[in-house]
């Protein structure tokens, strides 16, 4: 229920009339002046969060030039997984040969003759379950470095309150363990496909594992040369430079000190 913002009075449902009943004050015109004001600062305080946190994202992916290349070099790390990644030749005994040369992540979905069902159902079985393990530990580890490398392609703008982040070099890091242990996971199963008696098989590395860990690789460094470079004061801060309402806001708000705003050039007159 709603009260009269001078005398504080409640005021019912049939109180209709724009007064109130008591104080007689003028309830909608009530301190105009001063929710005016208040609404004015409730804007300029939104725009200059808003300009804050573009400014930080804008740094943060393309602040430098070492910057730009950090979130270029986020990416491409992801062609590691479209190029051939390994060669595999499976004999099972009484059953179709399985032949896949320069195999690569889209193999596993576009080969018809790739059969997930079957290779993740040696699990099921005791005979074959330590063959089964390796499949899904190799498959599994692929997987887990994909994903943290999408994570920080994506946290390079997320993480722009803090331009120093040790968290993309972290990241890569553990993308690259887990790169490099897919080819050593899938020569295991190799061996323990071929103990249990299940037929033969042959694998081998192809060349795209060695530029995926390679792409992996940069990437960390240039995150570890990006951490360790100083961050100059106001690289990261948004100082308005145009906008004289935003300036008075954020000198109000301590957000930024007078003298690193400074007021706008006076443009000379040209003489006749």
């Amino acid at each position: 229920m709603a009260h009269c913002p001078n005398c504080n009075r409640k005021l019912h449902f049939w109180n209709i009339k724009a007064e109130c009943p008591d104080c007689g004050v003028s309830i909608p015109n009530f301190e105009w002046e001063k929710r005016l004001e208040e609404d004015a600062y409730k804007r300029e305080e939104a725009f200059f969060k808003m300009h804050t946190l573009f400014k930080r994202i804008g740094f943060a992916v393309a602040g430098t030039p070492l910057r730009i290349a950090r979130f270029v070099l986020a990416f491409l790390p992801i062609i590691g997984y479209v190029v051939p990644l390994a060669n595999l030749s499976i004999e099972p005994s009484g059953a179709q040969a399985l032949n896949l040369k320069n195999a690569s992540v889209l193999t596993l979905f576009l080969n018809k003759s790739v059969d997930l069902k079957a290779a993740l159902s040696l699990v099921s079985n005791s005979e074959s379950k330590q063959a089964g393990i390796f499949v899904l530990a190799s498959l599994g580890v692929l997987a887990l470095s994909l994903l943290i490398g999408v994570i920080a392609f994506f946290l390079v703008p997320l993480v722009n309150k803090k331009p120093r982040s040790p968290i993309h070099a972290v990241l890569h890091a553990l993308s690259i363990i887990s790169y490099s242990l897919t080819p050593v996971m899938l020569s295991k199963f190799c061996a323990a496909y071929a103990d249990c008696g299940l037929g033969t098989v042959t694998c081998s590395v192809a060349f795209g594992t060695y530029i995926g860990i390679a792409l992996f690789a940069i990437a960390m460094i240039v995150d570890i040369i990006v951490v360790s470079t100083p961050v100059g004061e106001k690289d990261n801060k948004y100082i308005p430079v145009d906008d004289e309402l935003q300036r008075q806001y954020g000198i109000n708000a301590g957000l930024i000190d007078e003298d690193e705003y400074p007021p706008q050039k006076k443009v000379k007159a040209k003489k006749a």
